[in-house]
């Protein structure tokens, strides 16, 4: 278990509401310690969950807010991944 493994019911819980709120994935070293990570859903024409989009780094390169910098970056390749599974 990495070291900010949620393991509280309440705080899991709490958690998976917000990300299926703001369709925003983080993991702060909860999976693997030294690892942190954020993720955006890629939906198909149905607005359906396809496959998800990341991005992850050590934490001595990059911190958790500095990956989050990257949400909208993500959010457009999101939206373009989405477009070209419509053509397919």
């Amino acid at each position: 278990m990495a070291c900010n493994t949620l393991i509280n019911r309440e705080l899991l819980e709490s958690e998976l509401l917000k990300i299926g709120g703001n369709e925003l994935g983080t993991d702060n070293e909860e999976f693997v310690d030294g690892m942190v990570a954020c993720t955006v859903p890629i939906k198909d024409e149905d607005g359906r969950l396809f496959a998800c989009l990341f991005t992850h780094a050590l934490v001595i390169r990059k911190s958790l807010d500095e990956l989050l910098a990257f949400e909208s970056v993500l959010r457009q390749a999101t939206i373009e991944l989405g477009e070209l599974l419509k053509k397919q």
